[in-house]
């Protein structure tokens, strides 16, 4: 399973793969777009070979996963106000 995370505002947007197993995959599927999370884990890194190159991705993979805050939630009345 792979998420992308955000960094703070957007000169500064970072978009990075993350792999989450087990139960770290059920709490993801609580969280919705804008919510503030907090990863940790550990970093690897793999080798294949493609059309006659050999690759080396680099992996974040997590093993702690919490939800710091929840993003406000939109309702009807925000789309009046816009």
């Amino acid at each position: 399973m792979g998420i992308y995370g955000y960094g703070y505002g957007h000169a500064h947007r970072k978009r990075h793969r993350i792999t989450l197993f087990g139960r770290l995959c059920e709490r993801l599927d609580k969280t919705i777009v804008g919510d503030l999370v907090h990863i940790t884990g550990r970093i690897g890194q793999s080798k294949y070979k493609f059309d006659g190159h050999t690759r080396y991705p680099v992996e974040l993979i997590a093993d702690g996963f919490a939800i710091l805050a929840k993003a406000k939630a939109k309702t009807d009345d925000d789309d009046l106000q816009d």
